[in-house]
């Protein structure tokens, strides 16, 4: 089953995006908004350039005293992606997310721009496992 078939992928609202130069605390208020666990940092012309999780929060912000009002996001995203295109087989990526442990999937079209981030639930949810394994 490729990913552009999951309801979730149809269904999910367009990614938030930031700018590496916005502050962490301006990120994380809206992560708290929304109940989400990442936004997407994009540069120039929409290209994508990281993502922020709930992990690079606690490991280069929290874990080592930084203050979220002047550290920007730049400074703690991460910036070696692995994305996905909607294409892709949903299955490879529940592999790879699983066994390599990163719970945040971007996924982009053609031209490198994101259109949606897909977490390691939306690719385990029973119905995902029953149309993929059964």
């Amino acid at each position: 089953m490729k990913i552009k078939e999951r309801p979730e992928f149809r269904n999910k609202p367009k990614p938030v995006i930031f700018q590496a130069g916005q502050s962490v605390a301006e990120a994380v208020a809206v992560m708290a908004e929304r109940n989400i666990g990442s936004v997407v940092i994009t540069g120039d012309g929409g290209s994508l350039d990281g993502i922020m999780t709930e992990r690079d929060l606690l490991r280069r912000l929290l874990a080592l005293g930084r203050d979220p009002n002047t550290t920007t996001i730049g400074e703690i995203m991460t910036r070696e992606l692995r994305v996905a295109q909607a294409n892709d087989e949903v299955i490879d990526w529940i592999r790879q997310m699983s066994n390599d442990r990163f719970p945040h999937l971007p996924v982009v079209d053609e031209n490198g721009q994101i259109l949606a981030v897909m977490s390691l639930g939306d690719f385990t949810h029973q119905s995902v496992i029953k149309a993929t394994f059964c």
